[in-house]
Order: C-alpha cells, then structure tokens, then sequence
C-alpha cells in the first residue's frame, strides 16, 4: 500500500493547493485592496501584469514587472527612495504570481517572501509561497505555510488547513499531521472530506498508533465505494491480525465471505485468520472455496496440500505434492509426497519419486531406508542407511543403527556386526547398538 497510498496523498494535496493560486491569481483587488495600498505608478503596472496573465502571457508579465523593478536602482536597493512602489509588497506578491505560474518555484518563494516581510498577514502570499514550497519538495515548509495562511484568514477555510496536515504527512512529520488533522475534525466535522479521513489514517499508521486508526479505518471501509471499499476492508483485516484481534478478524473475515462469495481474496483472507487461530480444518475449507474461485500460487498449492496432510487426507495432499514437484524439484516437497505416499500405504510409489530425482541428500537415503524396510527389502536397506550415515550428518548414529538392523535381516551378519560397532560411537545410540551386537553374538554362535 506504501507507494500507492504516498502518490494518492500527493495528488489529494495537490488538488487541494491548487486553488490557492486561482484565488490570488484571478482576483488581484483582493491583494490590491490591503490597508497599504501600493502608490499609482505599481498599481498601474499591476494591472497590467494581471491583465496579461489572465491571457496567460506569463512571460510577458514576468518581464514587465522585472523592467519595472530595474529602475530607479533595482528592487533590492533598500537605500533608494520607493516612491513609485517597486519594492511594494503586491509588486513582489505579483512577482512570485508570475514564478510560479512558469513553474520557477524557487524564484516563486523568494518573491512571497519577500511580500510577506511588510504583509505578514497576506493569505494568499502564504498559501502560494506553501504551494512553491511544496512543489520543491520542502514539505515541512509548505505545512507551515499553509498553516498560517489558515491563522491569518478571518473566516477560517478547512482546506487549508487540511493542506498544513496533509504536508506535514508528507513531509513524514506523522505526529505534528496528526494534531492538524484532529483539529481539522473538531473545528469544521462537516466540512471533512473521505480523502482527508484517509490521510488522517496513514498518518496514524506512520506514526504506529493502529488502535487508534481501527475507528476511522472501520467507517472508511463500511462507506466507501468500488475498489477503495475493498482497499480498506483489506486494510481493516490486516489491521486485525497485526493487533491479534482474532475474534474480530474472524468475524470481518465469515462477513465479507458471506457479502461477497465469489470474491476469492475474502476467503484467502479467512483463510489466513483460521490458520492464525489453529484452525486448520476451516482453513483448509476456505482454502479450498479459494483454489475454486482463482488458480493458486505455488506457494498457496503447497500450504493447500500441507493443511490436508495436517488434518489428515494425505491422498488429496499427495497429488498437489506431485503437482507441485513437476514445477520446482525441491527436497522439503518431496520429503511431503513420500510421507502422503506412507500414509496412504503407497510404499513403491513413494520410492520410484525418489529414484526419478535421483537426491542423495542423507535425509532422503534415510526415507528410503524406511521404505525398503517396509516393504521387506532389507539389503537394499541397509545400503541406503550406510550411504545416509557415511554422509557424517546428526543422522548418522541412528543411521548405521538401522543397517544393523536392516543387514541381519538380509543375513548379512558381517555388515550387520559392523554398522552396530559404528553405531555404538554415537552416545544416543551407543546402549541400543552394544545390546544389539551382543544379541547378533548369540543369534551367530547358535
């Protein structure tokens, strides 16, 4: 969700400090008309830059009013006399105005603030110097901005303040979003937008407070619409299991299923929270429902396949093993299909899976060992037993063990005396196999 979720608040802020430059750019006499009003010649220039811009001669604009601060010495020569308004506060407002309509956003700051130092109270100065802030990529700036263009306006505008939370959230400043986006609720709650609920919940979420992100995430996700009603539900869910609220989860999961039962990501999503709680048998179930609505992961096969052995069907486990052997040879799933193919009383087949891929990993020699004991075949056994233990892994001990065992069986009483002797190395089975050769001892002289 990270990526998503960051590009959908850029665009939301975006859309909102938009405005900004609509309200000051089409409606200049909204500056014009501040208690300092600048003398005739800047008001006159004024007019004319606004009159370009409403012609979208950006360019033009700009280059009158550059041409008009040159003279006399320049706009930034504070010991020159301004009586015609160059270093005017509206001057430079219209400045920054024409910056940042040509995307010069660094330009476009410096001019606000260089209006702002005899207008500190100017609305929109704040809001377009927040607006070029923003589009810097100084977030942290632009919410301070935004933040007192809403304390300096008489009648407070919610969007502003929402463009000061929102930036804060931008700038990874969770916290200090939070706090605005509270206040944003408790001075305009009918003037709250979902896409400002919304921000508030990945603020909370940046800023690890999930609890109390579960009221606002609940009505998201009960009052939405299309793909961003299943966006919060998903998220919702999630929220759940990360807080262990597993009678919670289960109970969204079983509605969302029963809402929507062709909808394959509930039951995956059920699924999940029963595997959570130890339920393996209704995972198994919702796993199921779900393998019938969408075609599985590989990974989903085999956890399919390891909850069927786990309550107990291994026949309907042992063909998604083989399935699932054909796609990604892999020791772990063969080692699943030889114990479904034990349980349900398939010896040989078990063994010809392990001769088509040919591993001889001790672990596997071991499997096979067992195998050929079950089915009486005890010198070919006891070989796979002696190759498991020459292999010196942890098996070892029990491994030449079982050749012992496994050789007498086949007669072969020289074998059988010296992989007990091997055995009889390994302290957990030294006691087993010294008892075994002095057993084998009086089978031998008899």
């Amino acid at each position: 969700m990270g990526n998503h979720s960051k590009k959908h608040r850029y665009q939301a802020i975006a859309a909102a400090v938009g405005l900004a430059l609509f309200l000051s750019g089409l409606f200049p006499g909204a500056s014009l008309a501040a208690r300092d009003e600048a003398p005739l010649p800047a008001r006159v220039v004024l007019q004319k830059v606004y009159h370009l811009i409403d012609k979208k001669q950006y360019q033009q604009a700009l280059g009158t009013l550059l041409e008009f601060q040159k003279q006399d010495g320049g706009a930034s020569d504070s010991s020159v006399p301004d009586a015609k308004g160059r270093r005017h506060s509206d001057v430079y407002f219209a400045l920054g105005n024409c910056y940042l309509l040509l995307n010069q956003y660094a330009s476009a700051a410096s001019a606000y603030r260089q209006a702002l130092k005899d207008r500190p109270r100017n609305v929109f100065a704040w809001l377009n110097l927040g607006k070029a802030c923003y589009e810097l990529k100084d977030f942290a700036e632009a919410g301070k901005c935004f933040g007192k263009a809403y304390e300096a306006e008489e009648k407070k505008q919610a969007d502003h303040l929402y463009c000061s939370a929102a930036a804060y959230l931008m700038a990874g400043q969770n916290e200090r979003a939070i706090s605005l986006f509270e206040r944003l609720l408790r001075a305009h709650p009918d003037q709250v937008k979902q896409e400002w609920q919304e921000n508030l919940v990945h603020a909370l979420l940046g800023a690890g407070q999930t609890r109390k992100a579960l009221p606002f995430i609940r009505d998201l996700a009960a009052r939405s619409k299309g793909t961003a009603r299943i966006q919060w539900q998903e998220i919702l869910l999630a929220q759940y299991l990360q807080l262990d609220m597993a009678r919670e989860a289960l109970a969204f999961a079983l509605e969302l299923t029963a809402e929507h039962p062709m909808e394959p990501r509930w039951w995956k999503g059920l699924a999940h929270v029963q595997l959570n709680m130890g339920r393996h048998k209704d995972a198994l179930a919702s796993l199921t429902v779900y393998s019938w609505l969408t075609p599985l992961s590989d990974e989903e096969n085999r956890l399919l396949a390891d909850l069927n052995m786990q309550v107990g069907i291994p026949v309907k486990a042992a063909p998604i093993y083989e399935e699932a052997l054909k796609r990604t040879p892999d020791k772990r799933l063969l080692k699943n299909l030889i114990a479904a193919y034990r349980q349900i009383n398939r010896p040989a087949t078990a063994l010809a899976r392990i001769e088509q891929f040919g591993l001889k990993d001790p672990e596997i020699l071991m499997l096979k060992g067992d195998l050929l004991l079950s089915v009486s075949s005890y010198k070919e056994a006891a070989e796979a037993y002696q190759q498991a233990a020459q292999a010196n892994t942890p098996q070892a001990g029990r491994a030449w063990l079982m050749a012992g065992y496994a050789a007498w069986q086949a007669q072969e009483m020289e074998v059988s005396r010296q992989a007990f002797r091997n055995a009889s190395g390994f302290p957990g089975q030294k006691k087993e196999a010294l008892e075994a050769m002095s057993s084998l001892a009086k089978v031998t002289v008899q």
